[in-house]
């Protein structure tokens, strides 16, 4: 049964991995994403989850290792990305993109009690929880169509 959910955790981590894909169909400037289910749509979204996951791993039995716990990895990594979706300037992104890279570290750690994986990262959380109100209005659901719009670009 270990190896079992070993390998759904790896195959998860794996697709999760994918990237942009364009085909000669689709409108010029616009790539298409086919994400995992477990991708919040925008930064919003991902903070929500992040607080989710991290309190029900370490409240309600989960374990270091376990497809949940990847899923929360994941979803930390996409932070910067998502914050460079939104409307936060240069600093708020780089602070956000430091709260990511210091709470993927704590999550990743190896001394990393799951109970205490909420203590963890509540800073970090704290932090993108301050950037939420200025990361504007959030996106349309990013989980099958998302265009990137790049600032200083005619649309």
């Amino acid at each position: 049964m270990k190896q079992f959910t070993i390998a759904i955790a790896t195959a998860a981590a794996l697709l999760s991995v994918t990237g942009c894909s364009q085909n000669a169909s689709e409108e010029a400037g616009h790539v298409h994403h086919d994400f995992p289910d477990h991708r919040p749509a925008n930064l919003k979204n991902a903070v929500a989850a992040i607080k989710l996951r991290s309190w029900e791993l370490a409240n309600r039995g989960g374990r270091v290792g376990s497809l949940e716990f990847y899923q929360l990895v994941d979803i930390i990594n996409w932070v910067p990305e998502m914050a460079a979706d939104s409307d936060l300037k240069k600093a708020d992104w780089e602070a956000a993109r430091n709260a990511a890279v210091s709470m993927r570290s704590k999550v990743l750690s190896k001394e990393l009690e799951i109970a205490a994986l909420e203590s963890a990262v509540k800073d970090d959380l704290a932090t993108l929880q301050a950037l939420v109100p200025k990361a504007g209005k959030p996106e349309p659901d990013l989980h099958h169509q998302h265009s990137h719009h790049h600032h200083g670009e005619d649309h």
